[in-house]
């Protein structure tokens, strides 16, 4: 018998529930998710839920505070492999997330950003790790390490929030 894997790329139009959304992209298959927005209000937090992101990235809530009212910014979130960095950090790497911007001037125009995560209890468990031993870091010219906080955790995931 054969099996065939379907992979797609979603492109579609979001009214109700995200209403500042122009759209929204997905590949579920490689972790990939864009938004769009219309337009970001400074000091106006936007916050982007699980609803939203879905779960092809473990990220499963995004809250962002922007300083400046911003037009059509564009968010992509793509969880990636090591093929492209240069500089590797030191540990065991649960996964890579990418994130990439449109029309945000990176830290200048990104006054706060919280994200929440989850990494697979059977992940944890096969590579023996500590719930409160994990860390997320952030490479700009180097590695740094963010604050991460172990939120809860359940049967399936541990869940944190990164500052």
């Amino acid at each position: 018998m054969n099996h065939r894997i379907f992979f797609a790329t979603f492109v579609f139009l979001v009214f109700a529930s995200l209403p500042i959304a122009v759209a929204q992209e997905y590949n579920f298959a490689t972790g990939y998710f864009t938004i769009t927005f219309v337009t970001i209000k400074a000091g106006i937090p936007e916050t982007l839920s699980e609803r939203v992101l879905g779960d092809s990235t473990p990220i499963y809530e995004m809250r962002i505070d922007f300083s400046r009212s911003l037009t059509q910014p564009r968010i992509t979130i793509e969880t990636t492999d090591t093929s492209d960095l240069s500089i590797l950090p030191g540990g065991l790497i649960y996964t890579y997330i990418n994130i990439t911007t449109e029309k945000i001037n990176g830290d200048s125009d990104i006054q706060d950003l919280k994200m929440k995560i989850r990494v697979p209890q059977d992940w944890m468990k096969d590579n023996n790790i500590a719930p409160d031993s994990v860390k997320m870091l952030r490479l700009t010219s180097v590695w740094n390490e963010l604050e991460t906080t172990m939120l809860s955790q359940d049967a399936d995931f541990v869940y944190y929030q990164v500052d």
